[in-house]
C-alpha cells in the first residue's frame, strides 16, 4: 500500500462518540468534517467490509456492496463506525444515489438474470424489477431512473418509484449512461460504429457524437461537457464538436467522479489505484494503491472508495487550487 491510512475514532478525534443527540446534525456530518481531515489527502478508514465492488453515498449513509463471499450489502454511517447488513446474495452490484434515494442493480451467476432495487430512507431493500438479464449501468435524473441492460441490448426507463418501465433504446451494444440535468445520454456500439446518443423528450434518440470514442467504461456529464473514461479521459463538447484529451492514462479506468477542479478515478485490477487529475488536464497523481475492485463515489465533497480490505474516505480541499 502506497500511503498510510487513518483509522476512524483516533485519540485526536472522539467525534465518533460525540455525533450528538441531534440525529439531523449527525446526518449532515461526515468524516471530512473532522479536524485536520480536509485537504490532508490522508485516506481515512471508514469500515472493514472486505472488497467493495460498488459504493454509493447519500445523506443517510455509505452503501458498500461486497464483491465476494456472501454478496452482502452494508450501510455505514457517514461518520464511520458500525456497519449494518441490509441484504446478501447480491452480486456484480452497481449503486447510484440521488437525493435521499439509493438504487442498485445486480447480476446473477451463470445467466441467472439481474434485478433492480431501491434502498428506502428506512434502510429497507425494495425489489423494483426482476425482469432484467444483464444490467451494466444505472443513471438518475430528478424524475427518472434509467437502466442499461447489456444482455438484451436495451435501455429501460422508470419513474423514481421504479414504476412504468419502458424501453427507450434497443439494439445497443456495450451501453453506458450519463445524464445532463433531465436529459439522458448513452454510449452504444451500433452497426454504424460507436456513438453517443441523446434521448429526446418525444422518446426518439439522435446522435450527439459519432466516432472517436473507443469503448468508454464510464460517462460523466459535468458543467455541460461530456467526459468519457476508459483507457484515458477525454472531454467532448457536444455544441462545438471539439474533443480534448484530459489524460492519456493509465488504462483500465473503472469509475470516475469529479470534486471541485479535479477528477478522481480508480484504475487497474484487484491491485488497482486511486488517482486524480486536474479537469484542465495533466499527469495523473496516485493517491492510494494496492486497492480492490474499484468502487468509487462522492457526495460532492468527500471521495469514498474501495481500499481492499476496507472502505476509505479521502477529503480533498473544498477550494479550487488547494491540495
Amino acid at each position: 500500500m502506497g500511503v498510510g491510512v487513518l483509522a476512524v475514532c483516533l485519540a485526536l478525534l472522539d467525534a465518533c462518540g460525540q455525533q450528538g443527540s441531534d440525529p439531523e446534525t449527525a446526518l449532515r456530518q461526515n468524516l471530512c468534517d473532522l479536524p485536520g481531515a480536509r485537504g490532508a489527502l490522508l485516506p481515512i478508514e471508514l469500515a472493514a467490509v472486505g472488497v467493495s465492488d460498488a459504493i454509493g453515498v447519500n445523506p443517510h449513509g455509505v452503501y458498500l456492496a461486497e464483491s465476494a463471499g456472501f454478496g452482502r450489502l452494508f450501510r455505514v454511517p457517514l461518520m464511520g463506525g458500525m456497519k449494518t447488513q441490509l441484504a446478501d446474495n447480491l452480486f456484480y452490484v452497481q449503486i447510484r444515489t440521488g437525493g435521499d434515494d439509493a438504487y442498485l442493480t445486480t447480476q446473477g451467476f451463470a445467466g441467472a438474470g439481474s434485478a433492480l432495487y431501491r434502498i428506502t430512507r428506512a434502510q429497507a431493500l425494495v425489489t423494483l424489477d426482476v425482469d432484467l438479464k444483464g444490467a451494466n449501468d444505472l443513471a438518475l435524473t430528478t424524475t427518472r431512473l434509467f437502466v442499461a441492460d447489456g444482455s438484451t441490448k436495451a435501455i429501460y426507463s422508470y419513474d423514481r418509484a421504479g414504476h412504468g418501465r419502458k424501453m427507450v433504446a434497443e439494439n445497443v451494444s456495450d451501453p453506458r449512461l450519463a445524464v445532463d440535468g433531465e436529459t439522458l445520454y448513452y454510449f452504444a456500439s451500433t452497426t454504424a460504429g460507436p456513438a453517443v446518443f441523446r434521448l429526446n423528450g418525444d422518446g426518439s434518440s439522435t446522435v450527439a457524437w459519432g466516432g472517436d470514442l473507443g469503448r468508454p467504461a464510464r460517462l460523466l456529464f459535468s458543467e455541460g461537457l461530456l467526459y468519457a473514461a476508459g483507457e484515458g479521459i477525454r472531454v467532448y463538447d457536444l455544441e462545438t464538436h471539439v474533443a480534448t484529451t484530459i489524460s492519456d492514462g493509465p488504462g483500465g479506468i473503472q469509475e470516475l467522479v469529479r470534486v471541485g477542479d479535479r477528477f478522481y478515478f480508480t484504475a487497474g485490477d484487484n491491485l488497482g489505484k486511486l488517482l486524480r487529475v486536474p479537469v484542465s488536464g495533466g499527469a495523473p497523481e496516485i493517491l492510494d494503491e494496492g486497492l480492490g475492485w474499484g468502487g468509487l463515489a462522492t457526495d460532492g465533497e468527500a471521495v469514498y472508495y474501495d481500499g481492499g480490505p476496507d472502505a476509505r474516505v479521502l477529503c480533498p480541499a473544498a477550494t479550487a487550487g488547494m491540495p
